[in-house]
């Protein structure tokens, strides 16, 4: 399947990249603003990847596309096989904060209160009516409410109200539900940044960062009503307590500076006697809900991956909320406890991808899809494969290609056809295969590993090709028959694939294991178990996603995390 071609390719990236440390061709970064953060060139350069640049190189050259805002809607189509892009198309349903509340809400409805892990959120104008009907049913509690653009970051635009004449606003607004009860640090209001990499969503991939940070208010917390306007003691964005009076003073317990390294916070929270086992799975598990919210919005395409930033707020009871999931979380390196951290995810993420420079040959493969374009929808395909087969045969040697193909029109006859057309399908027929818009837009050619490089042996860095290349149908001759004893030999290969023995239990082991490698810094959270990989992939290849199966497992997961959360407090009071 899908996911088994993704994960071969990452072992094989990383045997191939210590076996090549003789010689590694050159990859190449594209950063096309001039506000890219200064890690990631800094971190790329350090790996030994060249810069590329617009005037003197080809667009199919660079491996990494890097921007902090939106591509456009064709970036994805345009990508040749070995690049990748930061963004996928379609992230907004959670990035935005109006549409992770729609989401969240949605499926809270339809599931149940595993979903309510979002604080009440009304958005302005379209839920004003809502929101007057809760404030007046609250009154007499006299709750705050965090008022936030929806579409704005680094705590631009936020205040706090806690009555209605407060409430002004000349864009949309989300007002949410202020949690008044935080967990503090040294009378502190702290939240968790939390980075979480998704390499591919058909099949999905989802890692969390082992490291994060945490970040302080510079003031001590108040309920007091009175204090609502000093964004210093309640609001713990670093972009805002970068300015505060007290920002390098030494605090109680916090120290001087507004952040912490998350193994500090467990070390802290371990030290207080609290266990923050439960907290944290809690944690994994809000994550996994908020990707299957978002997991199937994502088109089909495989050069974009995405590298998010949780916002994670703990109330006193221990209780995790998500605040908000930023698309291009902060990477500025202010501070050297940044430093530290941010050079390390970077790094980490640029392993964990695999990547691999541009093919030596750029030239063949468009010659390839030139020539299947001229291709007749009428031809058979075996004379179509004969074509093609010549083509590989005659001219210079340029090394054994294996080439994956799905010709198809620019996104306006997609449109109109209403799905992708193969000329080459068998008898003339065309073959619906729903494959990604890339490999739509573009001809897969991969060097084999098995084959090695041009000159054999240990394959290249350059022979590594994208690990989302769909599965296609051989072409054979309408004249070719099976040799004989075929179907008794297939017969026989399914029993044994069916038999249970010690070779299939110790792949089922090697398969699980493999399940559970953590690469760099990384720790995959979703899917981890070999069960729900299956699953995955096979919604991959059926590209029909259904989200129930792992919400049910995630309230199992949380059902059992209760009872061993109310026997810790038993043990507890006993002693």
């Amino acid at each position: 399947g899908q996911g088994e071609v993704y994960d071969q390719y990452l072992k094989a990236a990383k045997l191939t990249s210590i076996s090549m440390s003789e010689h590694v061709p050159t990859i190449y970064f594209k950063c096309s603003e001039t506000r890219v953060p200064p890690v990631i060139r800094r971190v790329l350069l350090r790996k030994g990847w060249v810069e590329w640049d617009k005037d003197k190189d080809p667009e199919e050259l660079w491996s990494l596309h890097w921007k902090s805002g939106r591509f456009k809607l064709n970036d994805w189509d345009r990508c040749l096989p070995h690049q990748r892009i930061n963004h996928c198309p379609k992230s907004s349903n959670i990035t935005k904060k109006d549409n992770l509340h729609r989401n969240i809400k949605r499926l809270a409805g339809s599931y149940g209160p595993i979903f309510n892990f979002v604080p009440t959120t009304f958005v302005l104008p379209n839920e004003y009516v809502a929101f007057m009907r809760e404030y007046a049913e609250r009154e007499e509690e006299k709750p705050l409410w965090i008022c936030k653009p929806s579409d704005s970051s680094r705590g631009r635009g936020i205040f706090l109200i806690s009555d209605m004449s407060q409430l002004v606003y000349d864009q949309q607004y989300v007002v949410q539900e202020y949690i008044a009860n935080p967990l503090l640090v040294g009378g502190f209001k702290f939240d968790l940044r939390l980075y979480v990499l998704v390499t591919s969503f058909h099949p999905i991939r989802c890692y969390l960062y082992k490291e994060g940070l945490v970040r302080f208010a510079t003031e001590k917390y108040s309920k007091d009503c009175s204090s609502i306007s000093n964004l210093f003691a309640h609001l713990t964005n670093s972009s805002i307590n970068k300015f505060s009076p007290s920002l390098d003073e030494h605090k109680d317990t916090v120290g001087s500076g507004c952040k912490w390294t998350l193994t500090r916070l467990r070390k802290y929270l371990s030290g207080a006697g609290v266990d923050d086992s439960v907290l944290f799975e809690r944690i994994k598990h809000i994550i996994i809900l908020t990707m299957l919210a978002l997991w199937p919005k994502i088109p089909r395409q495989a050069a974009g991956f995405e590298l998010f930033g949780f916002d994670v707020m703990v109330d006193s009871e221990l209780q995790p909320w998500l605040i908000e999931v930023n698309s291009s979380p902060a990477l500025a390196t202010d501070t050297q406890l940044d430093v530290d951290v941010k050079d390390a995810l970077i790094s980490d993420t640029i392993d964990l991808l695999g990547f691999a420079p541009a093919p030596k040959e750029p030239d063949e493969p468009k010659k390839r899809k030139q020539l299947e374009r001229r291709v007749p929808s009428s031809r058979p395909a075996a004379e179509a494969g004969a074509l093609l087969s010549s083509l590989s045969s005659t001219g210079k040697s340029r090394g054994p290609w294996l080439t994956l193909h799905k010709p198809a029109g620019g996104a306006r006859a997609q449109a109109e056809a209403g799905e992708a057309k193969n000329p080459l399908s068998r008898s003339g027929k065309v073959m619906n295969r729903d494959l990604s818009s890339r490999s739509r837009q573009t001809s897969l050619s991969a060097r084999t590993l098995t084959q090695g490089g041009e000159e054999g042996g240990t394959p290249s860095v350059s022979s590594l090709r994208p690990p989302l290349a769909p599965r296609l149908r051989t072409l054979r001759s309408a004249s070719s028959t099976p040799p004989a004893g075929s179907s008794r030999m297939a017969k026989e290969n399914v029993c044994l694939r069916n038999k249970p023995g010690e070779a299939g239990q110790r792949k089922e082991e090697e398969e699980e294991e493999e399940g559970k490698e953590n690469l760099g810094g990384f720790e995959l959270v979703f899917p981890h178990s070999l069960e729900l990989r299956q699953q995955c992939d096979k919604c991959a290849q059926t590209n029909s996603i259904d989200i129930r199966p792992f919400v049910q497992h995630i309230k199992e997961a949380e059902i059992r995390l209760r009872k061993e959360a109310r026997n810790t407090r038993k043990v507890a009071e006993e002693e």
